[in-house]
């Protein structure tokens, strides 16, 4: 190549240094700087490097979109990755609402967000001769949050309870947190409050009457001791029926209590049959959730949704009581005593 200084003397770029001149020898280096330096190719063991995720606690129905798999809130699920080769370090790379317990060692433990979203959780070079920040295995995971319940009688309670010659009935229930696919083991429920709205018999306790939180009294004049403190009842993943999936560990005493009928004619007129005032009462209760860190804290709460709790007497006394779909459930007032179990 001639010189692109014009000097006579001078060969250009492609002769050697000892005859060109100053501006051909600083295009020379240049040239030589900017080339690309060859990377080996990663080993194979590298490559093929196995990556695998399980969920801590096994569920057989457990969902999946082709290999993403589906995790509730909280849940968490163990990682492991194969033997790195002599000369390469890689490390555990994340995006999303979770935590890693540590992104160094070969088995790290993931524990999903407090929100729904994707999560991925990739194996990434960290150390080596060249390929730093290449992503070895990515592993994507769905987190679902509590979208509901599904309210039952206690199985162990196969009858309601009522006394006779009154206007009452009530029952025992259970609810389980949906969906059923992932679990919410970490996850802890309670109810909060509603305002009651309540005529006839049940008016003078209940109308106006705010739900008392989960484990909260009530003081004299039927109202909550304190809003803002509260039991927090646990959700168990996995159990044997009957409780099954996310079952919510506590058994809601669902009752209208016992109401008398009205007074009859006062003597000498004859006596009446008895008889009730048409009477409601309707509860819209909230209900909570909140969900453990992996540091044992947990998030703050989440409304789940609201449970309706209604309850009707009609004329004749006959008690009709439901609860978050659970029932309705009914009882004449002439019908035997009987008890929840």
């Amino acid at each position: 190549m001639a010189c692109i200084n014009g000097t006579v003397w001078c060969k250009g770029v492609g002769g050697g240094f000892a005859s060109i001149c100053p501006k051909c020898t600083s295009q020379k280096l240049a040239t030589r700087q900017n080339a690309p330096v060859a990377v080996a190719p990663l080993p194979p063991a590298l490559t093929n490097i196995m990556a695998t995720a399980t969920p801590t606690t096994v569920l057989a129905g457990r969902g999946m979109t082709g290999q993403t798999i589906h995790l509730g809130v909280g849940e968490q699920v163990d990682l492991m990755r194969g033997v790195v080769p002599p000369g390469f370090t890689v490390d555990w790379s994340l995006q999303g609402d979770a935590e890693l317990d540590n992104t160094t060692t070969a088995t790290p433990v993931l524990t999903a967000g407090a929100t729904a979203g994707e999560v991925t959780v990739s194996l990434k070079i960290s150390k080596g001769p060249g390929h730093i920040g290449h992503a070895l295995k990515t592993l994507t995971f769905k987190v679902i949050a509590p979208s509901g319940t599904v309210a039952r009688q206690d199985p162990g309670s196969n009858k309601v309870r009522h006394a006779q010659g009154t206007a009452g009935v009530g029952f025992l229930m259970w609810i389980n947190l949906l969906p059923d696919t992932v679990l919410f083991n970490r996850v802890e429920w309670r109810e909060h409050t509603g305002v009651g709205r309540a005529t006839g018999h049940f008016a003078f306790l209940e109308n106006g009457r705010v739900h008392a939180p989960t484990g909260v009294p009530y003081n004299a004049a039927s109202q909550p001791t304190d809003l803002r403190s509260a039991d927090w009842m646990e959700v168990l993943g996995v159990e044997p029926a009957p409780e099954g999936i996310n079952w919510v560990a506590q058994v809601d005493t669902v009752d209208t209590g016992d109401h008398q009928p009205e007074v009859g004619a006062a003597p000498p007129a004859p006596p009446l049959p008895p008889s009730w005032r048409v009477s409601s009462h309707k509860w819209d209760i909230e209900w909570m959730y909140r969900v453990r860190k992996a540091s044992g804290e947990f998030s703050g709460e989440f409304r789940l949704q609201k449970a309706m709790h209604e309850a009707t007497i009609t004329a004749d006394g006959t008690a009709t009581i439901s609860k978050a779909g659970c029932g309705p459930f009914s009882r004449p007032a002439g019908s035997p005593t009987s008890g929840y179990v």
